[in-house]
């Protein structure tokens, strides 16, 4: 029998076993599969519609600045096909990785992914980005994204209110996940969307800091810039949405951006069902930035 197929069967035996025997399985296919190869990433884990292009553009616009003397923007086409090509769940469903780009080798880190998906991530070692938003306005920016401006989606829903269940479905699980990994790891970061949106520079600083990159203060100024909201949108304005879910997309990917576009969908019978569903879950409105 061939190596991988015993790693499928070690997969697949591992969810008929109790909590505590599972959890050994698990690691040990972790490590068999993955924990070599991930030992030295930096891997950007995130809710869907929290920032995950914006962060990526930072750190895309900061390596060329810093590691290639660059004094150009990148734009995503490039941060996307050409730096940063690789994506974790795509990694661990197929087993294939793009060739890191060349930048990566003066870095600290051999390849820089991200995910939306947590798996395996309690195992990873290296350093790992939590990225999440404030549920409210994630629910918002979901329903444009993924339904309203879909034009073969665009009548489905009507209103923010009718997906709100499916997407706290999934905050609840990976927010929960975060926010405990987190604590216990000190090579994991949790940081808000908000946070990057109020104070860039100060936020991305910090990140700089803590993942152990180069701090150049000029070069670090320059990349909050070449990533900002304003620079995306004109990059969409003259080439086309970027990151679009579907070909016939219609709009911007940086569509709003705004902290607090919640208020102008959801009346006080909303934010009662929404926090009832999240403080059920242990997940209180004081930890997120709201307005």
């Amino acid at each position: 029998m061939g190596k991988s197929s015993i790693k499928d069967r070690l997969f697949n035996l591992g969810g008929t076993f109790p909590a505590p025997l599972k959890r050994v399985v698990k690691y040990s296919y972790y490590t068999a599969t993955l924990g070599r190869k991930e030992k030295d990433w930096l891997i950007l884990n995130t809710i869907p519609k929290s920032g995950t292009m914006y962060f990526m553009m930072f750190m895309a616009n900061y390596f060329r600045l810093v590691y290639e003397d660059a004094d150009d923007r990148t734009s995503y086409h490039e941060m996307q096909n050409v730096l940063f090509p690789n994506e974790r769940a795509r990694y661990i469903r197929t087993g294939r990785l793009e060739p890191p780009h060349p930048i990566m080798a003066n870095s600290p880190f051999s390849d820089f992914l991200f995910c939306h998906q947590t798996t395996f991530l309690e195992y990873f070692n290296g350093k790992l980005v939590f990225l999440y938003r404030n549920p409210l306005d994630l629910i918002i920016s979901s329903y444009f994204y993924f339904w309203r401006l879909q034009p073969k989606k665009a009548e489905i829903y009507s209103h923010p209110r009718e997906v709100a269940d499916r997407y706290l479905t999934d905050f609840i699980a990976k927010y929960s996940f975060m926010r405990a990994w987190a604590k216990r790891k000190p090579n994991f970061l949790c940081l808000s969307y908000e946070t990057m949106k109020r104070a860039p520079f100060e936020m991305f600083t910090m990140v700089v800091l803590r993942l152990g990159l180069p701090l150049d203060i000029p070069k670090l100024r320059r990349a909050v810039e070449f990533s900002s909201f304003d620079a995306s949108r004109k990059e969409e304005l003259e080439n086309g949405p970027i990151h679009p879910p579907t070909k016939d997309y219609q709009g911007f990917f940086t569509r709003s951006g705004e902290i607090g576009q919640w208020k102008e969908f959801f009346d006080d019978a909303d934010l009662k069902r929404i926090w009832s569903r999240l403080e059920a879950a242990g997940i209180q409105r004081s930890e997120f930035i709201l307005e």
